[in-house]
């Protein structure tokens, strides 16, 4: 229930081009995103010899899947993390 709760909320979240936040228990402000990238392969025009070099440019866009699949185990590390600082 509760990953079918955070599944609904990252919907609304993408829906809105947001990022989800919250706080750990030791006061750490996260703020979690997953941006889009588009894939651009370029190759230098003054050296024949270059080899093609591939860059990946980030766009306005949230990649719902990877923060689907990336969320929980996040959360969970994030306080963990936060409860061995507290410890």
């Amino acid at each position: 229930m509760l990953n079918d709760y955070f599944n609904k909320m990252i919907d609304i979240f993408i829906k809105l081009n947001i990022s989800i936040t919250w706080i750990t228990p030791a006061g750490l402000k996260i703020n979690y995103t997953k941006i889009k990238f588009i894939t651009t392969k370029v190759k230098a025009q003054l050296l024949t010899s270059s080899q093609v070099a591939t860059i990946k440019l980030p766009t306005d866009n949230l990649n719902k899947l990877n923060m689907k699949r990336s969320f929980m185990p996040n959360f969970i590390h994030s306080l963990n993390a936060a409860n061995v600082n507290l410890l």
